[in-house]
């Protein structure tokens, strides 16, 4: 096919020159470079710009357009009426991410213009219409047409938070969709795939870690909407009701972080729309991996998910579609469990006593278990005291006292009152109930005391606040104890 290998090559070679340009006119502008830190760790040594999916975009657009106007032989004449069509919304989401990447807007502003973009998309007919070969009634169409498109166009956002994360993503997925436009014969499909996966090949050599530029909002959000787009022109084209599920593992590690992310956050009332640093990126982080090995690992999930989508694609029979999707749960499930999420960990834990224990509150749990999680990488007394201050306060203590060392010869000791306004009380004026928690076999490693003026909480949150918090704080301070040592040691010589 001469007309996409070359749009094609025009799209990496537009996206080769413009990247650069672009990035050295956004360093000029304090407000377009940062110095972001990526993977929750130290921000960069210099400002990276951002907005370096208008590069992306408009070289994607430029290599579309281009054979149209010098009125090049090869230019498909399905094409232009569907670029035409989702020129305008992707445009729209791209200047919403642009000015969060300049401005930084609120997520209900960002949310509103990208389902401005999604209904515009649906004026335009492109919507889920059946759903395993039943025609859904219109407004339930809109509903899930908006929830996919917004969906994939966040997902994307949030998986962006480590050099060449979402642009490999996007490039994996790409590719599936545009191998899947080739194989049953989709030229205009297969076109706008082609210059965005040109153009994505391009910037992902600067996006690449260490990366000089990132796609910020306006890149995560504009290929994520136009990917969800063509996944759902994928999925209208279908044959099988097994076709409709290949899109989704096309986009599956932005999808699936997505949702582990939605899950655990109503499994703990968290806002839902709120950052963290808990993202399947982070959690691989926290297991040890350098975030270019967690890159890579993604990498592969992707190609995995891009196997799955085309296999799936093709599949006609009821028992390997469900044989599939089995396979894919269990596999999902494994890896869940691998990232070894709290929440997922407790809900688990509780289950198999029977059933969520009332009394027990899961978001305390959690909390507990991930500051012991934060504890167990500390650096130092500080950072042990900050751990144990936020765990009180996610826990509604109201003063918290931590002792490294015995009584009798403190190494580092603090005390602080946890309720904004709230001072350390006399012990003639405490009216309350206070949880010592000795650390080592007698209270030689240090001591902990969390207070709260109201009435006393569930002994057994108590206990496993005991055992939890215990047994992430002397191992570590039994290594803080011993480094200290030999380096008094070695001074002493």
């Amino acid at each position: 096919m001469p007309t996409l290998l070359t749009t094609g090559l025009l799209a990496f070679l537009f996206s080769l020159v413009l990247t650069p340009l672009w990035r050295r006119c956004l360093l000029r502008w304090p407000a377009a470079a940062r110095r972001e830190a990526r993977g929750g760790g130290a921000p960069a040594a210099a400002p990276v710009p951002r907005l370096g999916g208008v590069a992306v975009m408009l070289a994607a657009g430029l290599a579309l357009a281009l054979p149209a106007w010098l009125h090049w032989g090869f230019t498909i004449p399905t094409l232009p009426p569907l670029s035409r069509q989702l020129a305008g919304p992707v445009l729209l989401v791209l200047l919403v991410g642009a000015a969060d990447d300049w401005f930084g807007l609120r997520p209900g502003w960002k949310f509103v213009g990208q389902g401005a973009a999604a209904l515009w998309v649906m004026a335009l007919g492109i919507r889920v219409e059946k759903v395993f070969h039943h025609t859904l009634p219109l407004p339930l169409a809109v509903v899930i047409t908006l929830v996919w498109l917004v969906g994939c166009s966040n997902a994307f956002n949030l998986i962006d938070g480590l050099d060449g994360l979402a642009t490999g993503l996007a490039l994996f997925a790409t590719g599936t969709v545009l191998a899947h436009a080739v194989l049953i014969g989709e030229p205009a499909l297969a076109l706008v795939m082609g210059v965005l996966f040109g153009s994505l090949s391009a910037f992902l050599l600067f996006n690449f870690p260490p990366a000089s530029i990132y796609l910020g909002d306006a890149g995560s959000l504009s290929i994520g909407f136009l990917l969800g787009c063509m996944a759902l022109a994928w999925a209208n084209k279908a044959t099988t009701m097994v076709g409709l599920l290949a899109p989704f593992f096309a986009l599956l590690v932005p999808m699936l972080d997505t949702l582990v992310a939605l899950v655990r956050r109503t499994l703990t009332h968290q806002p839902l729309l709120g950052g963290d640093v808990r993202h399947i990126h982070h959690r691989l982080l926290r297991r040890g991996l350098t975030p270019r090995n967690a890159v890579f690992v993604l990498y592969g999930v992707a190609g995995l998910g891009a196997v799955f989508s085309l296999i799936m694609a093709d599949m006609r029979q009821r028992h390997s579609f469900e044989l599939v999707i089995l396979l894919f749960v269990v596999l999902v499930g494994v890896g869940v469990q691998q990232l070894g999420y709290a929440e997922f960990t407790e809900v688990g834990r509780l289950l198999r006593r029977g059933s969520l224990d009332p009394r027990k509150s899961l978001q305390a749990q959690v909390a507990l278990r991930h500051w012991s999680e934060e504890i167990g990488q500390a650096a130092d007394y500080p950072a042990i005291w900050e751990c144990l201050r936020q765990a009180g306060e996610a826990l509604d203590f109201h003063g918290l006292e931590f002792r490294a060392g015995s009584a009798a010869a403190p190494r580092w000791t603090r005390r602080a009152a946890l309720r904004p306004g709230e001072a350390w009380p006399a012990e003639t004026e405490f009216c309350g109930w206070t949880c010592r928690l000795p650390l080592g076999e007698a209270g030689q490693l240090g001591l902990v005391v969390y207070w709260r003026t109201l009435s006393p909480a569930n002994p057994g949150f108590v206990d496993d606040l005991a055992g939890v918090l215990v047994a992430a704080l002397a191992p570590r301070l039994e290594g803080l104890n011993s480094a200290l040592a030999a380096r008094g040691a070695g001074a002493g010589k």
